[in-house]
């Protein structure tokens, strides 16, 4: 019955263009269910099969639609939404805020040494974070309400928010002149 019910789940999310590359099962159990009503412990009166899946899509899709449909045709739990930047858009974020983050700290630094006389003559050091110090934030939500609705379930990502700092030490020297 969980086979069918898991068939029938990911073909609808097939038809509305998921592909494989977009589905995985994330957990898959059978656990038996005993007679405890009738306080006869040993005995297995059926099993519940818990199926698992992640569904993984741009953020141009329509999450709620995707909620609806997976809950419509067999889904029972939806435990959580999660909003994750991908690694080519947190570097590319990453290295424009490292550009402004320069520029913002030379402006500063020639502000500084221009009020005391001195002038900005190079870079003596950066400390650029290393490896993958970067913690996307994500947002998660869990989802209960599986009532037949003509509203979508409204998802709401909030904005993730990414900050830089950059240490950087200047040469400075006398102002000619």
């Amino acid at each position: 019955a969980n086979a069918e019910k898991m068939d029938k789940l990911i073909s609808s999310l097939k038809t509305v263009g998921l592909t494989k590359e977009n589905m995985s099962t994330t957990n898959y159990e059978i656990k038996p269910n005993y007679d405890n009503a009738n306080d006869n412990f040993d005995k297995v009166i059926s099993y519940t099969a818990i199926n698992k899946m992640l569904l993984t899509t741009s953020v141009h899709a329509n999450i709620s639609f995707y909620v609806d449909l997976a809950v419509k045709n067999g889904a029972n739990r939806v435990e959580q939404i999660e909003f994750t930047s991908s690694k080519k858009v947190l570097n590319e974020n990453f290295n424009e805020l490292l550009k402004e983050a320069f520029i913002n700290g030379k402006q500063k630094a020639e502000a500084l040494s221009a009020t005391a006389g001195f002038v900005v003559d190079g870079v003596k050091r950066i400390d650029i974070m290393s490896g993958d110090g970067l913690i996307p934030q994500s947002y998660k939500i869990g989802q209960n309400n599986f009532d037949t609705q003509k509203t979508p379930t409204p998802i709401i990502p909030k904005d993730n928010k990414m900050t830089v700092t950059l240490p950087i030490t200047f040469f400075i020297e006398n102002q000619i002149g």
